[in-house]
Order: C-alpha cells, then structure tokens, then sequence
C-alpha cells in the first residue's frame, strides 16, 4: 500500500525563451531556470498510484510511482508554464483542500 508524501523539485523545462510575468504586488518573476519544490502526496487507490499537488490542487494518475511522479511534474510544469505565458501568477497557486 503506498500512502506518503515527498517533496518534489521542479523546474519548468518547457519555456525555451525568457517569459516575465507580473503578481498581484507587482513584483516582476523570471521563468527562465526557476526552480520551485512542492508538496505531492502519492498513493494507491484502486489498484492506480495517484499523485496529489498540494499547493497547486493538481491530481495525476499512472500505473507505477515512477509514471505517476512523470506524470505530475508534466501536468505541474504545464500549469507554471501557461500562467507565465498569459501574465496569470495570481491564479498559479490554488491550494488543495485542508481535509486531504
């Protein structure tokens, strides 16, 4: 039975060239060589590993620890990605539910 949490380090790969997006403060962020680590709680449910994104309330699936992790950097990366390319950093951060 799997049921823990890991810290995972990701770095958003997907951004070719230098992206600048601004918060909600008006600070100005680099997404280029970015490197932020989040909190993923991964367990077995019904015979799939699910992968949980604290911070960002992102769910992933796969059929080992190893495709589940994949999964939810690819899925996690996406999310940093799209909210540097439309200006979006306020939304980025959505955290998951107390309960979980």
């Amino acid at each position: 039975m799997l049921d823990m949490r890991e810290r995972l380090p990701i770095l958003s790969t997907k951004v070719e060239d230098e992206q600048t997006a601004t918060n909600k403060g008006g600070h100005q962020m680099n997404s280029k060589g970015a490197a932020i680590t989040l909190n993923v709680l991964l367990r077995e449910e019904e015979g799939y590993c699910v992968a949980h994104c604290l911070e960002l309330d992102i769910v992933a699936t796969g059929s080992t620890v190893n495709e589940v992790k994949k999964n939810i950097r690819d899925l996690i990366n996406a999310q940093i990605d799209y909210a540097f390319s439309n200006n979006n950093l306020e939304n980025l951060f959505r955290p998951a539910p107390k309960e979980l």
